[in-house]
């Protein structure tokens, strides 16, 4: 397994959402899908077991983990920046 490096935005939001270590690992380990981000270049999506956890381009970096599936509204930081949620 590749060795990954967590950003504070992912361990603050992990602990928020209370999702446990192991489910994160397990859903990197052998994700029931992967995808290229379709918000952000650069992005992959690794889903599985009620989670998404998003990684950077290299392969390394997790960027951001949340519930798979839930739409949650725009942060307003993501709403200064002008973010649109694309829809699949």
């Amino acid at each position: 397994m590749n060795k990954f490096v967590f950003t504070k935005h992912a361990i603050n939001q992990a602990n928020s959402k209370r999702i446990p270590f192991w489910k994160i690992l397990s859903v990197l380990e052998n994700p029931v899908e992967c995808y290229p981000s379709g918000n952000h270049a650069g992005q992959w999506r690794y889903t599985g077991l009620g989670i998404c956890v998003v990684v950077a381009d290299d392969q390394q970096t997790v960027v951001t983990i949340y519930l798979d599936r839930i739409i949650t509204p725009l942060r307003q930081d993501q709403i200064e920046k002008g973010v649109k949620i694309k829809r699949k």
